[in-house]
């Protein structure tokens, strides 16, 4: 269901998405994306790394924060600003989602690890219907 932006109350949070991330899923996420890179998916050329270990990918993470927002708006149209801040080792637990910020429809979303480590943060702007023409693209500002 869409909010009426207008009429309803904004939740205060997004609803939360959570995956448990392991060497089967990164491997299975890469083969997806066709984004092989050693050190998402090759534990010994990772170990010669700063990281020391695989690391996710981005995008899975930012997947993650899109369901968030799927699940809690619908097909709502936003705009998304994000910042990837730190990388999420293989393995780890990735948790999205976000708060409002105020009465400007905005939140401050974000993917942490299950120990807290913010991977991904950023500012979710939802777009009134009446303010998106159709066929505009989005991306394409004034």
């Amino acid at each position: 269901m869409t909010p009426d932006l207008q009429c309803s109350a904004l939740p205060e949070r997004l609803t939360e998405t959570r995956l448990e991330t392991s060497p089967a899923k990164t491997a299975r996420y890469a083969a997806l994306t066709a984004d092989f890179n050693p050190i998402h998916v090759d534990p010994v050329f990772a170990r010669n790394t700063p990281f020391g270990a695989p690391i996710n990918h981005g995008t899975l993470g930012l997947s993650l924060l899109t369901q968030s927002i799927e699940m809690t708006f619908g097909n709502q149209p936003y705009d998304l600003d994000i910042r990837f801040s730190r990388p999420a080792p293989v393995g780890s637990s990735l948790i999205a989602g976000g708060a409002l910020r105020g009465a400007d429809n905005s939140y401050q979303v974000n993917v942490t690890t299950g120990d807290g480590v913010q991977v991904i943060q950023g500012t979710l702007h939802l777009i009134s219907p009446s303010n998106n023409e159709q066929g505009r693209d989005l991306n394409d500002r004034d």
